[in-house]
């Protein structure tokens, strides 16, 4: 009979800072969400966009439409600064199904 040998546990470590992985899943690439959201804002770089998306509180009103863009009803602004394009959700399907159409005649 051959000897059971235990098993050999590869050990792992951050993508970002190095450090051991000693506990979680098996798919853990990160330690921490700080290395996560730093890798994050590396690859964003590195593919020439701006480091965090811009939020939509941050753009001016000038670039905000003032009427949906499937039915040309005037929009009401609510608090949240959230950027809405259609009035309803049966315009905002209209317009999914609008794009969807149109990216599957453009190829």
């Amino acid at each position: 009979m051959k000897a059971a040998f235990p098993p050999q546990i590869r050990a792992k470590s951050c993508q970002a800072c190095e450090a051991p992985l000693v506990s979680g899943p098996t798919n853990k690439i990160y330690c921490s969400k700080r290395c996560s959201r730093w890798a994050y804002i590396n690859r964003r770089i590195d593919r020439g966009l701006p480091p965090l998306p811009q939020p939509a509180a941050d753009i001016p009103r000038g670039l905000q439409p003032d009427c949906c863009v499937v039915c040309g009803t005037s929009l009401t602004w609510g608090t949240t600064g959230q950027v809405r394009l259609t009035c309803s959700g049966s315009c905002r399907s209209k317009r999914a199904y609008w794009r969807k159409k149109e990216k599957l005649t453009s190829m």
